[in-house]
C-alpha cells in the first residue's frame, strides 16, 4: 500500500516538474517585437502619448475637438522628455529638467481642458502615485 502511494505521487510529482518546464519558456518570451526601443527600452513617444491620450478621453470624457490639441500637447512633452534623457550626460540627474517641462505641460494641459475635467485628471494622477 505504502509503495503504491509512494509510485504514485511520484509520478504525479514528475508530471508536474515536466509541465513546469515546458510552460516557463512561454511566458518569457517578449510579448511584441516590433516596439520600437527609443530611450533605455521605452515605449516611443507617440504611443505614450497615446496612451496618455486614451487614459484622458476615458477619465475626463474629452469632447472631440479637445482631442486633436491635447493630443499634441501630450506628444510635444514625451518628446522632449525622451531629448533631455538623450542630451544629458551619463551620472547625471535629468529628473529637474523633465519636472520642470513637465509643469509646463501641465499649465498648457489645464487650459486645453474645463476646470472639472482637469480636476479629475489630478485625482486619477494622484492615485496612480
Amino acid at each position: 500500500m505504502i509503495k503504491t502511494f509512494l509510485l504514485a505521487s511520484s509520478l504525479v510529482m514528475t508530471g508536474i516538474s515536466l509541465d513546469a518546464q515546458t510552460v516557463a519558456p512561454a511566458i518569457a518570451t517578449p510579448v511584441k517585437k516590433d516596439v520600437k526601443v527609443v530611450v533605455e527600452n521605452k515605449l516611443p513617444p507617440e504611443d505614450r502619448a497615446t496612451i496618455t491620450l486614451r487614459q484622458m478621453i476615458a477619465i475626463c470624457t474629452l469632447k472631440d475637438d479637445q482631442t486633436p490639441k491635447i493630443k499634441q500637447i501630450l506628444l510635444d512633452r514625451e518628446m522632449s522628455i525622451d531629448k533631455i534623457i538623450m542630451s544629458t550626460p551619463k551620472g547625471k540627474d535629468s529628473t529637474a529638467a523633465i519636472q520642470a517641462y513637465s509643469k509646463e505641460s501641465d499649465v498648457k494641459l489645464s487650459k486645453a481642458m474645463t476646470p472639472g475635467q482637469w480636476k479629475l485628471w489630478l485625482e486619477y494622477r494622484s492615485k496612480q502615485k
